[in-house]
């Protein structure tokens, strides 16, 4: 029978120190580290698209109307509203002064119209 040595173990140096290797294996698992969040974060997520159907309130604005209307207080309509279409809402008096009022222009927002009357 035939006896084969033991090996020994040499004690080599290795070929860069510690902590440049320490400094690699940081760099490695930070590495991984950002990628494998990356992937568990973006995952599942749809690109943000704005839709229509959800800014509808971006185009209601508010306005107060008060004076001779029966129904005076704080209205929202649609971004470019007429005024006379927004007086409809109030409902104005019998006595109110429509002649004062620039019927034909557009709403703005938080404006306040004030229906005056005749007498």
């Amino acid at each position: 029978m035939q006896h084969h040595p033991t090996p020994q173990f040499t004690q080599n140096k290795p070929k860069l120190p510690f902590y440049e290797r320490l400094a690699a294996c940081l760099i490695v698992s930070f590495t991984v580290a950002l990628i494998v969040m990356n992937f568990y974060l973006d995952e599942g997520k749809l690109p943000d698209v704005e839709s229509p159907v959800h800014n509808t309130n971006q185009s209601l604005i508010q306005i107060t109307i008060e004076g001779a209307v029966k129904n005076p207080g704080l209205y929202q309509v649609e971004k470019g509203t007429l005024v006379q279409d927004a007086l409809q809402l109030a409902q104005p008096k019998e006595e109110a002064n429509l002649k004062q009022i620039k019927l034909d222009s557009k709403v703005v927002r938080r404006r306040t119209i004030k229906v005056p009357s005749k007498k």
